[in-house]
Order: structure tokens, then sequence, then C-alpha cells
């Protein structure tokens, strides 16, 4: 992991090998961050896993197997029972160049992600079960 900081946005690079929410997670600990929003990742993946929310906490998933350009990456960094929870959206492109997207549950980082991130206050975003969807859901503060 490469990273930067200016002001209140961290900038940087997992490197291959990596699982991307993991890395995510790593990130978190390593600069002590609570609260982020995820601005934007680019990359390669290899393997990844999408998900389709159906409701009652269920997901439709999907392993895509090969690699595909990461073109995309949105989401959240908050923590959940004091333990980091990265919650990823992506959209992926493949080798015909048609465009996939959805939850993240799990990619392999391939070359590489590079990343940036927006620091917030420490504890404006938790995560706690929410029993209407059965998620963990955001709480801001």
């Amino acid at each position: 992991m490469d990273t930067a900081r200016n002001d209140d946005v961290i900038y940087g690079t997992f490197e291959e090998g990596v699982e991307l929410r993991e890395a995510y997670h790593g990130l978190m600990r390593e600069r002590s961050i609570e609260s982020a929003i995820v601005l934007t990742g680019i990359g390669m993946v290899e393997d990844p896993t999408l998900g389709f929310f159906e409701g009652d906490g269920e997901y439709d998933k999907q392993t895509l197997e090969g690699r595909y350009e990461l073109l995309a990456t949105q989401g959240n960094l908050a923590t959940t029972d004091n333990d980091p929870f990265a919650h990823l959206h992506v959209t992926l492109g493949g080798e015909d160049h048609a465009s996939l997207g959805g939850h993240l549950f799990d990619a392999t980082v391939h070359v590489g992600h590079e990343f940036g991130i927006r620091v917030l206050p420490e504890g404006s975003l938790v995560r706690r079960h929410d029993p209407s969807t059965g998620l963990k859901g955001l709480e801001t503060r």
C-alpha cells in the first residue's frame, strides 16, 4: 500500500494480489480512520463477486471469472462493532467492453487499484444491524 494525505483526502494505490475490501480495512487500521467516503477507485480486479440486494438481508451473488477493468468504485468506510467496514459498489468493464456493476463482496486486485477517499470527523459514520432490512445500516452523526 502506497498512500499520501492532503488535508482530509487520502490517495494512493493498493498492490496486486490483495483482496480489495480487506485493503480498505487495512487502510482504516493503518491511518486510524473511523469514517470516510470513497471518492474514486480505478484499476483492475480478478474474479470479483458482485451482489444485487433482494431484500430481507439477502443478496443474489454472482462471481465473475477472469480479469475486469475497475471503471469506478464508490462507497463509504465506517465501523461496525468497532471493526472496519467497507461498503463498496463498483462498475466493471469486461473484454467485450460491456459494463457490469453491483455491491462488491470480493475481488482480488490485479495490477493495482488507485483510490481517493475523504476522511470524515471521527464517528461520523457507524453501521448497526437494521432489523427492517436485515443489513448493517448506516447511521450518520
